[in-house]
C-alpha cells in the first residue's frame, strides 16, 4: 500500500517497521529517523487540513516553542454513523474525551492540568529530543490497551524544563470518531486509565503535597467549555438532540472515574 501511494505523493514516503508494540516506540523511532529541524505527529484516523506543515513551520519560525499543538476537530463517518446513531449524552461538553481540541483562535500557552497538546495534532523542534530524551514506553497505546499518555509526559518533562508548549490555532487536524467509541463503557474504561496514567505522570516531577493540593481545586472547577467556532458550530449542528449543557450526570460520572483512577495510581505508584 505505502508502495503505490508513493507512486503519486509529491512528498517522498518512507515506511519504518517497528516490531515491538507501542506507540511511544513507533513515536521514537519516527524521531531517531527524522532529519529535519521539526518532528510532526498526527495520528491514522486523521486528517491534516490543507497548510498542516506551513503552518507548523510558521509557528515555530515566529516564537521559541518547544512544541506546538493545535486544532483538533472531531468527524463522524457519515456512511457509519448518522444522527439517529450519537447517544443522547454526548455533547460538546465531552469533546476532550475523545481528544479533541479547541481552544478558540487565539495563540496561548498551554495551561495544564486545564489543556494539554494531544498527540494527534503536535509538533516538536528535533533538538529537544536529544536535550529531554524520548516518549516514556510505559506509557503509549499497546494493540487494544487503554493506557496512554506518553505525549503528556514527555510534554510535562518540557514544562518542568521551562520550555514553551504553545496552542497554534492554525494548526488544524481532523478527527474521526468511531462507532466504537460511542459506547458509555469504552468512556468509562478510557477515562479512568486515564486517571491512573496522569498520577504517575505527575508522581514523576511533583512531590505528593504539591499534587493533592493542586487536584482537590481542580475537582472542583467547573467544567471547560470548547470555544465556540465555525468547526464546533458544525459539530454541534450533527449532534442535534444531544445533551447540551455543561453538567451531565454523565459528565460527573465520568470526572469521578478520572479521580477515582488518579486516586487509585497515586497510593499504588503503579498502573
Amino acid at each position: 500500500m505505502v508502495a503505490e501511494l508513493s507512486k503519486d505523493s509529491p512528498v517522498r514516503i518512507r515506511y519504518i517497521l517497528e516490531k515491538e508494540l507501542g506507540l511511544a516506540n513507533a513515536r521514537n523511532v519516527g524521531v531517531r529517523a527524522c532529519s529535519a529541524g521539526i518532528v510532526a505527529f498526527i495520528d491514522d484516523d486523521a486528517v491534516a487540513t490543507p497548510g498542516w506543515v506551513e503552518s507548523i513551520a510558521r509557528n515555530f519560525e515566529h516564537t521559541k516553542a518547544a512544541c506546538i499543538s493545535g486544532k483538533v476537530n472531531l468527524f463522524f463517518n457519515r456512511r457509519e454513523i448518522g444522527k439517529k446513531d450519537i447517544p443522547c449524552w454526548l455533547g460538546p461538553q465531552l469533546i476532550p474525551f475523545f481528544s479533541g481540541l479547541n481552544l478558540g483562535d487565539t495563540r496561548q500557552e498551554f495551561d495544564y492540568p486545564h489543556n494539554f497538546p494531544v498527540g494527534v495534532n503536535m509538533a516538536f523542534r528535533k533538538e529537544i529530543f536529544a536535550r529531554y530524551g524520548l516518549f516514556e514506553p510505559v506509557f503509549g497505546y499497546k494493540g487494544d490497551g487503554v493506557v496512554g499518555g506518553e505525549e503528556t509526559e514527555f510534554c510535562y518533562r518540557l514544562k518542568k524544563g521551562g520550555e514553551l508548549i504553545l496552542y497554534c490555532p492554525d494548526v488544524v487536524v481532523a478527527h474521526k470518531v468511531s462507532s466504537g467509541k460511542l459506547k458509555k463503557r469504552w468512556l468509562r474504561r478510557k477515562v479512568y486509565w486515564q486517571g491512573r496514567s496522569n498520577a504517575l505522570i505527575e508522581l514523576k516531577y511533583d512531590p505528593p503535597r504539591i499534587l493533592v493540593l493542586r487536584n482537590l481545586k481542580h475537582c472542583f472547577r467547573r467544567p471547560c467549555e470548547p470555544a465556540i467556532t465555525e468547526e464546533l458550530s458544525e459539530l454541534d449542528e450533527f449532534l442535534g438532540n444531544a445533551e447540551k449543557s455543561r453538567v451531565t450526570p454523565f459528565l460527573v460520572e465520568l470526572r469521578i472515574l478520572l479521580m477515582l483512577g488518579y486516586l487509585m495510581s497515586f497510593f499504588k505508584r503503579k498502573l
